[in-house]
């Protein structure tokens, strides 16, 4: 599923543009991490600058904050609507070995960004996003496999568990499980 602010492909060209080794799904994990991240240690408003390199004069670096800005926003929302939260994946036309690579990354992106550093670690989150991310890690770890409806079936359940995973996390790591304003991002 796309998001509005970020068509996949235009994003991609971005961060290839600014040199980075990233791909789109990476990034998107590490924003909704970040966002995680926030609720425990407070918010880091040099986040997106990191993604998008040391050069602010740079044109492209510009447009890629930018965009992971806008990103962070309208993830943000999404996982205080719930049931709308996506992740930012290839389409499903895309070949599966190609897909499942980006769910890994995904994955990986956004375990990387919620336990980035030592400020925070697993035995700091409750047991329940402890295990989750725990799984999480697993998933990281996929390898592509052949193709068939069998594997397609099982990526569609992959991903879901990933969605509802990410957003139980979200939710645990509010102050008292209370949502903050839904406007307020950082």
């Amino acid at each position: 599923m796309l998001h509005e602010t970020a068509n996949y492909e235009q994003f991609q060209a971005a961060l290839d543009l600014v040199g980075l080794d990233l791909r789109v799904s990476e990034v998107h994990g590490m924003v909704c991490g970040e966002i995680c991240r926030q609720f425990k240690l407070g918010p880091d408003p040099g986040f997106s600058a990191v993604l998008a390199g040391p050069d602010p004069e740079n044109g492209a670096r510009r447009i890629l904050t930018d965009t992971v800005d806008r990103l962070m926003i309208q993830s943000r929302q999404e996982l205080d609507s719930g049931m709308r939260f996506s992740l930012l994946l290839p389409d499903e036309d895309e070949p599966i070995g190609e897909r499942t690579g980006s769910l890994a990354d995904w994955v990986r992106g956004f375990v990387l960004a919620l336990l980035r550093g030592e400020r925070l670690t697993l035995q700091d989150l409750d047991s329940n996003s402890a295990e989750i991310v725990q799984d999480l890690l697993k998933i990281g770890e996929a390898q592509p496999g052949e193709e068939g409806e069998d594997d397609e079936k099982a990526l569609a359940e992959i991903e879901e568990y990933v969605r509802v995973g990410v957003q139980l996390v979200f939710e645990e790591m509010q102050p008292d499980g209370q949502p903050q304003e839904k406007g307020e991002v950082h």
